[in-house]
């Protein structure tokens, strides 16, 4: 999903893969993607690519959705006080963007 420039394989291919995952092995799978979000987005305050950036926010709102918007909402309050700059900050709000649409 984050080969660059492009892959061979469509976005959409990546997100019903890991979806598909979570929901025939819903005790491994989600806990392994509740430890490697956390890192993904931490790592976001050091800047990354700009396309990596849209592959990331794209399948994390497309996950939320499939999955009934479940998350832990109230551990990413604190991240409303960074910097309009801080590219954690800006996931965040495009994530929503794309929730509420």
């Amino acid at each position: 999903m984050f080969r660059m420039p492009t892959s061979d394989i469509k976005h959409a291919y990546y997100v019903n893969i890991i979806i598909d995952l979570c929901k025939l092995s819903p005790s491994t799978i989600p806990i392994i993607l509740g430890r490697v979000f956390p890192t993904l987005f931490d790592r976001l305050q050091y800047g990354c690519d700009l396309e990596v950036y849209k592959r990331f926010r794209d399948w994390f709102s497309m996950h939320l959705s499939n999955f009934g918007y479940r998350w832990n909402w109230p551990a990413w309050q604190p991240m409303t006080a960074l910097p309009d700059n801080d590219l954690r900050k800006a996931f965040l709000r495009d994530i929503l963007a794309r929730l509420v649409r």
